[in-house]
C-alpha cells in the first residue's frame, strides 16, 4: 500500500494558520456599566459579562476580554447590593417620615375646624402652658392671610418626594436650625414650609403614641414674607442699643476768644561766683 506524505511547503497545514482574535463588546459593556455604578446598571453588567464569558469560553480563542468581563460581573454585584441597600433604607425613611408628621396633619387639620385641643394634645407641657387659646387661633389666621387654609401634608413616600422638590427653593431660607424638622405643607396658595422644632432632649413616647412620636416644641410656618410662630420668637437681631458716646476733651481754643496775654517772665539772676580762699586755710 502505498502513503502519501501530508502536504507541507510555503503554505503548511491550514489548520497551522494564526487566528484573528477580538474584544468581545459585551466584555466592554459590562465594564462600563459597573465602572458607571447607577441604580440598575449593576444588574446590566452582571447580564453582559455572564453573556461575554460564555461567548469567550465557546470562542475558541477567537474572543478575548475575560478578565473584563469578570471585573464587570463583581463590580455590578456589588454594586447592586449596595443599591439595594439604599433603596431599603429610603423605603424606611420614607416610612418614618410618614409617621413623624402624622400628628403635624391631623393638628391642622383640626385648627382647620377651630379644634386646638388636637394641637395640645402634641404639645409639651411648656409649650402648652406658655400658649393660649386664642393665641392659637391668632396664628391660624396670621398664615391664612399669608397663604390661605391649610390643605395637606403628604402620607405617601412617593409624594413626600415630590414634595420636597417641591418646596426645594424655599428650603434654601430655612438655615440651619437646630432640633427642627421642615415639612412640606400644601395650603390653598400653594406649597409652604412647615418648621416643627421638637425638644433637645427625648424619652420614651407616651401610652398611645407611636414609637416615632416627637412632642411639638413650637410650629411655624416659613412664608414669602417671613415666618409665622404658634409661639412668638423674639427678634434674632435683639433691640437695637445705642452706647453712650464720651464726649470728647475740647483742646482746641475758639477762634473767636482773643488769646489771654502772657506774663513775660523775669530773667533769672546769674549764680554768684565763689568766694577765693584766703591763704593758709
Amino acid at each position: 500500500m502505498t502513503t502519501y506524505p501530508t502536504p507541507s511547503g510555503a503554505f503548511g497545514s491550514p489548520f497551522d494558520q494564526p487566528v484573528s482574535s477580538r474584544v468581545s463588546l459585551l466584555a466592554v459593556t459590562a465594564l462600563v456599566l459597573a465602572i458607571l455604578c447607577l441604580p440598575g446598571f449593576g444588574l446590566l453588567a452582571m447580564i453582559c459579562g455572564g453573556a461575554a464569558i460564555l461567548f469567550i469560553s465557546a470562542s475558541k480563542g477567537r474572543l478575548t476580554g475575560l478578565g473584563m468581563a469578570v471585573a464587570g460581573c463583581v463590580i455590578g454585584l456589588v454594586t447592586t447590593v449596595l443599591w439595594g441597600f439604599v433603596v431599603l433604607g429610603a423605603v424606611s425613611v420614607g416610612d418614618t417620615f410618614v409617621t413623624m408628621v402624622q400628628p403635624a396633619r391631623t393638628s391642622f387639620e383640626a385648627l382647620e375646624r377651630g379644634d386646638t385641643s388636637v394641637l395640645r394634645g402634641e404639645l409639651t407641657a411648656t409649650a402648652n402652658a406658655a400658649v393660649s387659646d386664642e393665641r392659637i387661633l391668632a396664628f391660624v389666621g396670621e398664615y391664612q392671610s399669608d397663604l390661605g387654609a391649610f390643605k395637606s401634608i403628604p402620607d405617601t413616600k412617593i409624594s413626600v418626594l415630590q414634595a420636597y422638590m417641591a418646596i426645594g427653593p424655599k428650603m434654601q431660607n430655612v438655615g440651619n436650625r437646630q432640633n427642627t424638622i421642615p415639612i412640606p405643607a400644601q395650603f390653598e396658595s400653594g406649597w409652604a414650609v412647615m418648621l416643627v422644632e421638637v425638644p433637645t432632649t427625648g424619652g420614651p413616647p407616651p401610652a398611645g403614641k407611636p414609637n416615632f412620636w416627637l412632642p411639638i416644641e413650637n410650629v411655624g410656618i416659613l412664608t414669602s414674607t417671613g415666618e409665622h410662630w404658634l409661639i412668638p420668637r423674639p427678634d434674632p437681631a435683639g433691640p437695637t442699643v445705642t452706647p453712650p458716646t464720651t464726649p470728647a476733651p475740647s483742646d482746641a481754643t475758639d477762634p473767636d476768644e482773643p488769646d489771654e496775654p502772657t506774663e513775660p517772665r523775669s530773667p533769672e539772676p546769674d549764680p554768684e561766683p565763689d568766694p577765693e580762699p584766703r591763704p593758709g586755710a
